[in-house]
């Protein structure tokens, strides 16, 4: 009971202080909180360079730093403590009346040391800044804790005159950091589909869409997305449509916008159907068919374009565009198209799009999933034979291979040269084979493994292994034979 009623002086006494004067509400309330170490070498430089932001932060008449002592205090009745968490810095930010609260780490390895620093604003709860400085060796250390400040400043008296700032100039950090790429509108059917790929280096969690009805302005917010793909159904026919969007991220800094683009309704095709993928070596095929529902779209059907992903709810790339003209006519009504000179064993997500002469696209078909056949794995060769080695490895699940093909060489770094293709269908879980063709005695040689396909493709040789076959044994010393013994030698 107590310990309520001394937390409530406490945050009493700290509220009547802002009230009489001691913290002027022109004055931007601000508390630092401890500097937490990222290793052992920076144990001590934490309390250090927070101590030192405090001073320099001091000095701006416009800055009103909360009293450490008073902030621990109320930390401590309240069984709170400080960190960086988001919800926990503006919970504490909020209950003490504070405007932004500085939060950091610092890291040193070797002479090398590395500040990283955040402000949090309390009323809009996000990190709306975030930059980091560098000195070589503690004597450095100072200057630049009071560049630190100085950008901090600089960012906190932007806040309190105008509009919110994100980034200090040259700081990096979240804002700046360039904008999602690709961006591009597809006109649709009643509807305008926006397409873009995420920001380089910038971990998103979301994206904000924004549309105008001229190029420059005013954009309002349509809506947030954690996709790269947004469909914008609040249309009109005729009507030219200005779109940008940009990226935030898990602390809700924000990106640059993309240019701004232009589209408008149009009739496009319907989506073509996926109907299955077939991964073999190094290949996919992809089997699709037109969409047998009647399109309203006047303009003659042009092709089609491929879009890959690593994720079913991913980033999807266009990766092939196909004119009809040149895909061959199957005769049962199905499109194939094989994509080769990929990596093995790896899972991509296709969709595709159908394009009419106006190049105006369908959405994006339903993702199927495909992958391609893997590099051969678990491959021993057991040697000390007399010129014989056994090789064994693990089988792969697939219906589109047919065998496995066995490379020798004397190096292993090349040379390799073919002896053997074993039927697939001939060996279980695990294969086995023993070479006995041409080996010494006493000599090292080098395998690898191979899976191949229906169509005589062959996936990456499986990692070198070795094996020695058995050396000569010693001949006799002092063998002599003896005869003239009855029935004996």
């Amino acid at each position: 009971m107590l310990k309520k009623i001394l937390a409530g002086a406490v945050l009493f006494l700290l509220m009547l202080l802002a009230e009489t004067g001691f913290l002027h509400a022109q004055e931007i309330k601000l508390s630092v909180f401890n500097f937490g170490t990222a290793n052992i070498e920076a144990s001590g430089l934490g309390t250090s360079v927070t101590n030192a932001l405090i001073s320099n932060l001091s000095r701006n008449p416009s800055i009103s730093i909360l009293d450490r002592k008073d902030l621990e205090t109320f930390l401590n009745l309240n069984d709170l403590q400080q960190n960086d968490q988001l919800d926990n810095v503006v919970n504490i930010g909020s209950r003490l009346g504070l405007d932004f609260i500085v939060v950091g780490s610092v890291a040193k390895r070797g002479s090398a040391i590395t500040v990283k620093c955040g402000l949090v604003q309390i009323d809009k709860r996000k990190e709306v800044y975030s930059t980091q400085v560098r000195a070589q060796g503690e004597s450095a250390l100072s200057a630049e804790i009071a560049k630190l400040a100085s950008l901090i400043t600089s960012v906190l008296t932007k806040s309190s005159t105008g509009p919110e700032s994100t980034s200090a100039p040259g700081t990096g950090g979240g804002p700046g950091a360039g904008a999602p790429v690709n961006f591009k509108g597809v006109p649709g059917n009643k509807k305008i589909i926006l397409r873009w790929q995420p920001v380089p280096g910038f971990a998103a969690a979301g994206y904000e869409v924004y549309r105008a009805l001229n190029a420059n302005g005013p954009f309002a917010m349509l809506g947030q997305t954690d996709k790269t793909e947004y469909a914008d159904q609040n249309v009109e026919n005729d009507i030219s449509y200005f779109y940008r969007i940009r990226a935030y991220d898990r602390l809700s800094r924000l990106s640059d916008y993309t240019p701004v683009v232009s589209a408008r309704t149009d009739f496009a095709p319907n989506p073509p159907i996926i109907l299955k993928t077939e991964g073999r070596a190094k290949s996919m095929l992809i089997v699709w068919t037109p969409n047998p529902a009647k399109s309203l779209d006047p303009s003659p059907l042009t092709g089609y374009k491929i879009y890959r992903a690593a994720e079913e709810d991913g980033s999807y790339q266009e990766v092939n565009k196909l004119l009809c003209g040149d895909l061959a006519d199957s005769g049962d009504g199905k499109i194939y198209y094989r994509a080769t000179g990929l990596p093995d064993g790896q899972t991509f997500f296709y969709r595709l799009a159908a394009y009419n002469a106006k190049g105006i696209e369908s959405e994006l078909s339903h993702p199927v999933k495909g992958t391609t056949l893997p590099i051969v794995s678990s491959v021993n060769a057991a040697g000390q034979l007399i010129r014989e080695v056994k090789l064994t490895w693990a089988g792969i699940s697939s219906p589109f291979l047919t065998a496995y093909n066995i490379y020798r060489s004397t190096k292993s770094d090349g040379g390799f040269v073919k002896i053997k293709r074993i039927n697939a269908a001939e060996g279980g879980p695990r294969y086995e084979y023993s070479d006995t063709e041409g080996l010494g005695d006493n000599t090292p040689y080098y395998y690898t493994v191979t899976a191949e396909d229906d169509l005589k493709a062959e996936t990456s040789p499986s990692a070198p292994v070795v094996a020695t076959t058995r050396d000569i044994p010693p001949r006799p010393e002092k063998f002599t034979a003896r005869g003239g013994l009855v029935k004996k030698v």
